[in-house]
């Protein structure tokens, strides 16, 4: 199962302006530069139009005539405070245009059947599916060394469907960004190649905006920023010079001002794992945690309470250490950010697992409750002492990234959002997922793709799709657990 790789071009916005443009991109989206986003590949049963490679291209061209600057490369530089005294700070700066390489497309063509990589469309019922004999990283292959801005990959299988691979610079786009793009680029390929068949209703997007400096103005100019800074300063918030509340081993606690220590995460092979929750499924578990939590919490914490509390238990029986948890919160919704804007207004929360057994095995609702209590702390006000105290600190390098960084979870809801599922003429998308994880214990929730969708008023009326990579001991003992003795277990396909 490999891609033959057909097609390389450099992408650039159909007008593309003749001069080259810079834009300093904000301090706390620069949090995620240098990393990549976690590819999301859309897998379509078939095209209707001339030549799926050719129009692609162009509705591309065209769609970021809207964001030109997402294909651009990103570069350090620096930057001047205007308050008194004046200080420099290190910065990420994105410069795209005339001149620029450019994003990066690449046209593959395989002689494997999307039936044979995708799981059973039936999602009226819960099931687990060891991905490890479908992985699809041979599907995708890298081509340069150097790194795009925006990087998109059309493969063309020997069905007659075809798949859209996308991955972005991280300070560049966030899930919600990658999705709104590439729903906003079908949006435009379908008015440039309209199909005689019967057009799928695709969700209405908001209009793309990129805005810098759009989170850091509502930061106030006068003495309330300090009151907001001390509001966050003792939040569990992640960054890049405090990485994890604690060591494995719990020893090593790390100051907010102190070095990493260099520690290194243990050998182990991982296997990718699908978790499909069916709607019944998900409320049963979600309704078996709020009906015993001692405040109100929502869905889905109580399905993040609920994978963590399993996860080290499973890792408990399995005879390792429990992990600590780091769960995604976007800036967008607390602080009113525009529908549209594109970029990675993130952070990372941590949760720390405990350091007994006893607490190790909580139940589910006692760590909903504690997840809850915690984020009710990230008010309006403490996320702008986030974005205050990470404007008054440098940026991350390339070179300072490294490589190793203590073990955790990590949940993320990842490669979409139904909402905005990319509808490209007649064809809706059968299936959407990464190739692979890159990192073990990540946890990526993601809506599941339906014709029916935007019929109902339930969120999850489709399920969740749950892309894991985990060790095999410890997913062995973790389907052990008897919450999940509904779901059917798929070893081949």
């Amino acid at each position: 199962m490999k891609a033959e790789l057909v097609g390389h071009h450099r992408i650039y916005s159909e007008h593309e302006d003749a001069s080259k443009k810079t834009a300093v991109l904000p301090a706390i989206d620069s949090w995620g530069a240098y990393w990549r986003t976690i590819v999301a590949i859309y897998f379509f049963e078939s095209y209707s139009g001339l030549d799926v490679f050719s129009d692609l291209r162009k509705s591309l061209s065209r769609a970021l005539d809207r964001v030109p600057h997402l294909t651009g490369t990103l570069e350090p530089t620096s930057i001047k405070t205007s308050d008194e005294p004046v200080r420099t700070f290190r910065r990420v700066k994105v410069t795209w245009g005339s001149g620029t390489p450019g994003g990066e497309l690449l046209e593959c063509k395989t002689n494997a059947r999307i039936k044979s990589l995708i799981p059973p469309s039936a999602q009226a019922s819960s099931f687990v599916w060891d991905r490890s004999d479908k992985a699809l990283e041979a599907l995708f292959p890298k081509c340069l060394s150097e790194t795009s801005g925006l990087r998109i990959q059309l493969t063309k299988f020997t069905c007659g469907g075809f798949s859209i691979a996308i991955d972005m610079d991280h300070a560049l786009a966030d899930a919600y960004t990658v999705a709104l793009f590439i729903g906003y680029w079908s949006s435009v390929h379908n008015q440039m190649f309209p199909t005689t068949a019967e057009p799928c209703q695709s969700a209405k997007l908001p209009d793309l905006l990129f805005s810098p400096s759009i989170v850091e103005d509502k930061i106030p100019s006068d003495g309330k920023k300090l009151l907001m800074l001390e509001k966050s300063t003792h939040l569990p918030t992640r960054r890049p010079d405090f990485r994890f509340l604690s060591a494995p081993n719990k020893e090593i606690i790390v100051s907010r001002d102190g070095p990493i220590p260099n520690m290194k995460r243990p050998n182990s092979v991982s296997t990718q794992y699908l978790f499909h929750v069916s709607e019944y499924d998900y409320e049963r578990i979600t309704r078996g945690v709020q009906a015993t939590a001692d405040v109100q919490v929502t869905d889905q914490i109580a399905f993040t309470a609920f994978l963590w509390a399993a996860l080290n238990q499973a890792r408990l029986h399995c005879g390792r250490h429990s992990l600590d948890l780091h769960l995604s919160l976007s800036l967008r919704w607390t602080l009113g950010l525009p529908e549209g804007l594109v970029g990675s207004p993130l952070v990372a929360v941590m949760f720390d697992s405990g350091e007994d057994l006893h607490t190790v095995r909580r139940r589910p609702s006692v760590l909903a409750t504690a997840i809850t209590e915690t984020l009710e702390k990230y008010t309006e006000d403490a996320l702008l002492g986030i974005v205050y105290d990470a404007s008054m600190r440098d940026s991350p390098t390339s070179s300072s990234r490294g490589t190793e960084k203590s073990e955790r979870m990590e949940l993320t809801s990842g490669v979409g959002s139904i909402s905005s599922a990319p509808i490209f003429g007649s064809c809706r998308p059968l299936f959407m997922a990464p190739p692979a994880l890159p990192v073990e214990n990540l946890f990526i929730m993601a809506d599941c793709l339906s014709s029916n969708a935007g019929t109902t008023a339930k969120r999850y009326a489709d399920g969740y799709n749950i892309f894991v990579s985990l060790p095999r001991d410890v997913y062995c003992s973790l389907i052990q657990d008897p919450a999940f003795s509904a779901f059917e277990v798929l070893d081949d396909l």
